[in-house]
């Protein structure tokens, strides 16, 4: 029994013995743990207690109070209501059932209305499996944090609750100021797979994911940003995908270490591509294409670099061999120093020397990972600021890229010269239309006086690159005289 519940569910039972074991485990099984289950016994001739008296021998959480006679409906819910423990209360009715994540969204709805305490927040069940602490974890899960307090739960939900349980969630605290730490150690405190590092200053996300890719002890690691999440079978699917390709045929969710093939770590891939999906969906935003089939050596680089509209080089969505990334990394610190402070444009540098480095990549169809939108990205300001900052960013990266022209083992790769060649003139195109609002910037509000400069900034853009998208940004400012610009 919970001494402390967040949520009491009551349930009068009277002649539901047809229903009351759908409707008990659909509360027992809520991904919320920390609720009590309170059955109140309206003195029924069928066998609905016996069924509810099974049920709480083995879950602690379950309490029977029985009512002296028939009392109905109205008066039953008062009885549990009386010895409720629960900051809040659910009425559930014995014929019907709940949704197993009902209590989960209902306190996240509270806690985000209210900004109540999380401290007393147990996600879900059994999450560590006993509340043990793994020894070898088979993906790690590395998250750098800055000033992301609205959406870190969601990330760490995303994350704590996958299907695959023998993860760790390595926390780059990156020196914000707006309390998302302090949300992220009161989960830690609930799941031990929680690693927490701190940075000693502010470096920037590229540095942050350097010193969390250093500390990670799975056997593949995975980034993710803190402001997005995955789905909930984004490591299992992913794995498994891993362990078909090793020809290990007999997975196992519950004994998934068995089949762990770590004595063929050579023969993995260095890189799993998963899918990609933006929230909300907008045109603006083109999924990148997801690369499923099997590719070796400088396959891996020209399908990434060399030939996609819309290349998939961000970090994010993909798994990658834990050797590999120390491998590359090693590359990158001795190339462009530890700490390379980048906003814009970062995930193609470290993106083209993982593909240009790897031996062998494979995929998986399903978009695992969302990207969502945030007002407060630097994507979406507009200010000659944030412009000019974003422009410089693009440009440090093209120079970036053309100094990989100095380092053999790159040059090695067949696929370099049109790869390299092909990433900056999609940079420079990108880099161009970050100019189109420049009439914006200077006359205010909109209409015709900015359309010139609009116009032109997307045609040069054209010059490097054409996507389908400058088009239609093209005819929607024309068609409205500049009044629409995306």
């Amino acid at each position: 029994m919970l001494n402390n519940p967040l949520i009491s569910i009551i349930i009068p039972v009277y002649n539901v013995g047809a229903y009351i074991e759908r409707c008990l485990r659909s509360c027992i099984n809520q991904t919320l743990y920390d609720i009590e289950i309170i059955i109140v016994d309206d003195c029924g001739s069928d066998d609905s207690i016996h069924i509810a008296t099974q049920y709480a021998l083995l879950d602690k959480r379950i309490r029977i109070v029985h009512n002296p006679c028939n009392l109905g409906l109205f008066a039953a819910r008062i009885t549990g209501e009386r010895i409720a423990k629960g900051r809040y209360i659910l009425p559930v009715d014995g014929d019907d059932y709940i949704s197993l994540h009902t209590c989960k969204i209902l306190y996240k709805t509270l806690y985000t209305i209210t900004n109540a305490p999380i401290k007393a927040l147990r996600l879900i069940k059994n999450v560590t499996g006993g509340g043990h602490k793994m020894n070898t974890p088979i993906i790690s899960l590395i998250i750098p944090v800055y000033n992301v307090r609205p959406y870190i739960s969601r990330c760490l939900e995303s994350c704590i609750n996958q299907s695959l349980k023998e993860i760790e969630i390595i926390i780059v605290d990156d020196c914000g100021s707006d309390g998302a730490m302090e949300i992220i150690k009161a989960y830690a405190t609930l799941d031990s797979r929680i690693k927490i590092i701190h940075n000693p200053q502010n470096l920037g996300t590229f540095a942050a994911r350097i010193k969390g890719a250093k500390e990670a002890r799975g056997l593949y690691l995975s980034f993710i940003d803190a402001d997005d999440y995955i789905d909930l079978y984004t490591c299992e699917k992913a794995y498994q995908r891993i362990l078909q390709e090793a020809q290990c045929t007999s997975y196992s969710p519950q004994n998934i270490q068995s089949y762990a093939p770590y004595p063929l770590q050579d023969s993995l891939p260095d890189i799993v591509f998963f899918g990609m999906r933006f929230e909300p969906r907008t045109f603006r935003r083109v999924s990148p294409p997801v690369i499923t089939k099997t590719l070796y050596e400088e396959e891996v680089l020209s399908e990434v670099f060399a030939h996609c509209a819309t290349p998939p080089w961000h970090i994010c969505a993909k798994l990658y061999k834990a050797s590999h990334i120390v491998h590359v990394i090693d590359f990158i610190v001795a190339h462009m120093g530890e700490n390379p402070r980048l906003t814009m444009a970062e995930d193609v540098l470290k993106s083209f020397w993982l593909c240009a480095l790897a031996q062998k990549s494979i995929g998986i169809k399903d978009k695992l990972y969302i990207y969502c939108d945030s007002a407060a990205s630097i994507t979406r300001k507009t200010d000659i600021a944030t412009r000019d900052k974003k422009i410089a960013d693009i440009s440090c990266v093209i120079n970036e890229l053309k100094k990989l022209n100095q380092i053999p083992i790159l040059k090695a790769n067949p696929a370099f010269i049109p790869a390299q060649t092909h990433a900056i003139n999609i940079l420079k195109s990108v880099r161009e239309l970050e100019y189109r609002y420049d009439g914006l910037l200077a006359n205010g509000g909109g209409g015709i006086r900015c359309l010139i400069p609009y116009l032109k900034a997307c045609i040069r853009s054209l010059a490097f690159h054409r996507k389908w998208q400058t088009y239609v940004r093209i005819l929607a400012a024309l068609l409205t005289l500049g009044k629409i610009k995306l």
